[in-house]
């Protein structure tokens, strides 16, 4: 019998933490392909590709994985803008509704939209009072330069639906906006989190424009973004004895899971353990339709044994 058992170096790693800015900034080659993050807030469900048309999946918080080296330009197209970070779709959450590009980096961002047009970057550097371009690539939550030009930048757009943001945004517009933008850096800059800061402007200017998801919204980008099918349309499989006893050991692996993180989190109260558990949850759904669809027994397994003995401690 496989016993049910959640790595403990799953764990560990919640309670010790990391450093989101190193984590980015590391290689973007993982083992398994190539990683580029979209990011107004984390933006979840886009449609991103590059420019050989290779479509990368989603893996969750804003960041999307290529099978292999992808050829800009990458455009980030729809989705959802993730306003509080937890990695759900919520309906205060509002929709990306432009298409964001990225011509020379693993960051898909407004700002690596806009500075492909020499007189708008050139704007925008003079504005943040910086000299250095690369600046302008980081992630909203890797600079709160880049977190409060974005958030004012982002006011327009919502003001302005349906424009393009290199039609909209413009070297005089963006000088207009200093004072704005000067207010923000500073606020952002004084803050003990910028991060959370940020996502609350940024949420409160979606809602105070009636620009957020609401419940049919929600369930719009859920349906979409957790690739929602009607299971019965597909023809059943014959499943081998192996089969279904991997099923079997997948439902009660990812229900345990869920609740080691959620009772973790409900303790210790972190971000990685509760995303961790949301995530699971998700998985746990998964497998349950796929267990319902071809009408396993599951209750009477080894395995289940083995969850019930440890929902029982």
């Amino acid at each position: 019998m496989r016993k049910l058992i959640l790595p403990v170096a799953v764990v560990v790693f919640g309670f010790t933490g990391c450093n989101q800015n190193e984590e980015k900034t590391s290689s973007v080659f993982s083992t398994s392909g190539f990683d580029v993050y979209v990011e107004r807030g984390p933006i979840l469900g886009s449609s991103v590709t590059d420019g050989d048309g290779n479509r990368a999946y989603d893996i969750g918080g804003g960041k999307y994985r290529f099978q292999n080296e992808p050829k800009y330009p990458i455009v980030a197209d729809g989705g959802v803008i993730d306003t509080n970070g937890n990695s759900l779709i919520d309906e205060n959450d509002t929709e990306l509704t432009f298409p964001m590009r990225s011509y020379k980096k693993e960051r898909v961002t407004l700002l690596g939209h806009l500075i492909e047009d020499e007189e708008v970057k050139n704007a925008l550097m003079e504005v943040l009072d910086i000299t250095d371009e690369s600046q302008l690539l980081l992630l909203p939550s890797e600079s709160e330069k880049v977190a409060a030009i974005t958030n004012v930048l982002f006011g327009e757009l919502l003001d302005n639906e349906g424009v393009k943001p290199e039609d909209l945004i413009t070297p005089s517009l963006i000088r207009s906006l200093e004072n704005d933008i000067d207010i923000l850096v500073a606020k952002y800059e004084s803050s003990t989190d910028f991060i959370q800061d940020f996502r609350e402007d940024e949420r409160a200017k979606a809602m105070a424009k009636g620009k957020v998801l609401g419940a049919n919204g929600k369930k719009k980008f859920e349906d979409k973004i957790h690739g929602m099918v009607d299971l019965d349309s597909i023809p059943l499989s014959d499943l081998t004895d192996s089969m279904k006893d991997t099923m079997t050991y997948l439902l009660n692996y990812t229900k345990m899971s869920k609740n080691l993180y959620t009772t973790f989190n409900s303790s210790f109260s972190n971000d990685f353990l509760e995303k961790s558990a949301n995530g699971e949850s998700k998985h746990m759904e998964a497998v349950e339709a796929l267990v319902s669809r071809y009408d396993l027994n599951v209750s009477n397994s080894d395995y289940d044994s083995t969850y019930t003995a440890y929902e029982s401690e």
